[in-house]
């Protein structure tokens, strides 16, 4: 009896030429332009260097979230401060941003002037991989507003915490 005569794959070639290399400012200018894509909330400021650092590739495409301040550093820094303070969603994953969201929908769908005045004052500690406890304080600083929310479930599961009490003293059940 014969035996089959194996049949030999051919390995893929690696090609030897040289990899489309781009100026580290190109790169940053268009991880920029991904970022802004991917992050509504993105604000770019910057003080003329809009072209040596490539963030013109930012500035064509989101003209309304791109702001120029010429060689005026120092103000650039009022003005980052003052973006800041604006009801922005900053986050570092897209649990948190839905938490942020699904939290600032419930404030603002509540009709508390005084919870909607102090929604800057929010802070958030994570309970587990998709819940979020979130917290906006009273006017008086001391009595705070809370509620759970799993991030997990579309929409995200809102539940008012009636404790009252700050995540600063907080104890996970």
């Amino acid at each position: 009896m014969s035996q089959p005569t194996p049949v030999l794959a051919e390995a893929p070639v690696k090609s030897l030429a040289k990899p489309e290399m781009k100026r580290t400012r190109e790169g940053f200018g268009h991880g920029l332009l991904d970022l802004g894509e991917k992050k509504p909330n993105v604000f770019v400021l910057v003080g003329d260097l809009s072209g040596s650092t490539n963030v013109s590739f930012f500035a064509e495409k989101y003209p309304e979230r791109f702001l120029q301040v010429g060689i005026a550093e120092q103000n650039m820094m009022c003005v980052a401060a003052g973006l800041a303070a604006r009801p922005l969603v900053v986050s570092e994953t897209q649990d948190t941003e839905r938490n942020a969201k699904a939290f600032r929908n419930l404030i603002l769908n509540s009709g508390d002037d005084e919870l909607i005045r102090n929604l800057e004052t929010a802070n958030t500690i994570r309970l587990g991989e998709d819940f979020f406890r979130t917290c906006v304080a009273r006017d008086d600083r001391r009595h705070y507003f809370c509620a759970f929310i799993d991030t997990s479930k579309h929409p995200a599961d809102v539940d008012v915490d009636g404790s009252a009490e700050p995540n600063s003293t907080f104890k996970a059940p």
